[in-house]
């Protein structure tokens, strides 16, 4: 575990950086079980919640138009999503979850959710909420600081 300095410092990135991986150790199986791997599971995600086009999904994921465009053709071919043409600019297709698409990200949704809270079993719910409402923000004020 980390330690703290005398300060009291802790090294947030690299904190979460840890947590990253290990949180990607494991969730791993749960994604194995879908033949999905975590970047996948993030397109389908982010299709529960809205249609995107490739290259704004890059620019979320932070990689470029063409590792996300393998990843589209993956998960089209497996039947999850298509591609549409978005009626507000013809150059540019919309990314949209099919039926199947959106049963598969809520399944992987809920054994998200349960094994989070197995690992996060320590925390009260009050205090599970709370620390995912602190994250959240957190997320937030570094985006808004970002587009700014």
């Amino acid at each position: 575990m980390p330690k703290k300095n005398n300060e009291g410092f802790i090294h947030l990135g690299f904190l979460s950086r840890q947590i990253s991986l290990m949180l990607y150790d494991e969730l791993s199986e749960i994604y194995a079980d879908f033949e999905l791997d975590s970047r996948c599971a993030g397109i389908l995600f982010m299709g529960l919640e809205d249609s995107f086009s490739q290259t704004h999904i890059a620019s979320l994921a932070r990689t470029d138009k063409n590792t996300i465009g393998v990843m589209i053709d993956l998960l089209q071919e497996k039947g999850l999503l298509e591609r549409r043409q978005n009626p507000n600019n013809r150059k540019e297709n919309l990314i949209v979850l099919t039926k199947s698409g959106q049963q598969i990200a809520l399944s992987l949704q809920k054994k998200i959710a349960k094994k989070q809270k197995e690992i996060l079993a320590f925390m009260t719910d009050e205090r599970y909420s709370a620390f995912c409402r602190d994250l959240l923000e957190v997320y937030s004020v570094l985006k808004i600081k970002q587009t700014h």
